[in-house]
């Protein structure tokens, strides 16, 4: 990122200037990849979880939640060859879109939860601040608990499994599932639905050792409880 002070577009203004990431978003990709009936394939599904992933822990060490991870907000600078489901090497992925993001000291983060989500006394599961698809039990359950600098990073982790999820499907989280009935599916331990070739343990046995290990490592993202979801360094 740099800045620009005498662009004649713009005199007198400041302006960003920002690396051009013209791939689209990874919602995008993953959709055209499964109209065109492939999947990801391993290298692919590797190189951009682990992009993805290393994102998170790049604005975790620095001290900041990303509070609204999605495929929407990951821009690809190269398009994904949706019919083999391979990604170039050179190419990459970013987390854009940092209007949810927080800083992880106490203080400010309950400012700025309070300033998504209006009065923290009265607020609902559908008030709390981020995608519903992607929210965490505990920010589902209650908005206070993204006031906790901890909570905030293992909501993160979270998401980034429902993220590791659509790398691994190209579906998008809790398809068929109406918005409303989100939040009672995941107080229920229910996550999105595995499809029939990554349901069962017999089934996960037949695919890949990379499909396998990222399937495992979503699982362990996405636990019901935050103190089983590993840090994003992990």
């Amino acid at each position: 990122m740099g800045v620009v002070d005498d662009h004649p577009a713009a005199p007198g203004e400041l302006l960003l200037v920002t690396e051009l990431m013209d791939g689209g978003n990874l919602l995008e990709n993953l959709r055209a990849v499964r109209r065109a009936g492939s999947r990801l394939d391993d290298r692919t599904l590797l190189h951009l979880a682990g992009e993805v992933a290393w994102a998170v822990v790049y604005l975790h060490r620095e001290g900041f939640s990303n509070g609204d991870l999605k495929s929407l907000n990951v821009a690809l600078s190269e398009e994904i060859h949706a019919p083999s489901g391979a990604f170039d090497r050179s190419a990459h992925a970013k987390l854009i879109d940092f209007g949810l993001s927080r800083a992880l000291a106490p203080d400010t983060l309950a400012e700025t939860v309070a300033d998504s989500v209006g009065d923290l006394s009265t607020a609902t599961p559908l008030s709390a601040a981020g995608t519903l698809h992607y929210l965490a039990p505990e920010a589902l359950r209650s908005p206070i608990l993204q006031c906790d600098p901890a909570l905030a990073r293992k909501g993160d982790v979270y998401a980034l499994g429902v993220v590791l999820y659509e790398l691994l499907t190209t579906l998008p989280p809790w398809s068929g599932v109406h918005a409303a009935s989100i939040p009672a599916a995941v107080f229920r331990s229910e996550r999105p639905a595995w499809p029939p070739a990554l349901a069962t343990d017999g089934a996960a046995a037949a695919v890949s050792p990379t499909v396998a290990l990222v399937r495992r490592l979503t699982e362990a993202c996405w636990a019901q409880d935050p103190d089983a979801r590993p840090d994003a360094e992990a």
